[in-house]
């Protein structure tokens, strides 16, 4: 079997063993992002240096194999990007809330606004 393909195997699972296990902390998560993005670089490199397609069954097999392991990957990452993007919009909500308790007069209203119906 090709070794590109036994290396990319090996990230592969390391990579999802990885995405498994990923705290939701705030201070585990910098280094677990980290740590993903560098298997992910990894990865994409490996796949690259990839140039023939598989031909042996043994390689099928592995191919078949890392398509079932990209889609778990895959999920995992969707799951890590909601939880995120989740943390950053409740961030820019306390921000925002922030603002308005530090200057409350600073909002803009639209009492007292003339909405002419006759549609000119």
């Amino acid at each position: 079997m090709n070794q590109s393909i036994l290396r990319l195997i090996e990230v592969s699972d390391e990579l999802l063993q990885l995405l498994k296990s990923v705290s939701f902390a705030d201070e585990q998560r910098e280094q677990d992002i980290t740590k993903i993005e560098e298997l992910l670089t990894k990865r994409e490199g490996i796949i690259t240096s990839i140039d023939a397609p598989a031909k042996t069954s043994e390689e099928l097999a592995a191919a078949k194999s890392l398509v079932q392991t990209n889609k778990e990957i895959v999920a995992k990452l969707d799951l890590l990007k909601g939880k995120v993007k989740l943390d950053i919009d409740k961030m820019t909500l306390k921000k925002k809330m922030n603002r308005k308790y530090d200057n409350p007069y600073d909002m803009t209203t639209n009492e007292g606004a003339f909405i002419d119906k006759r549609g000119i």
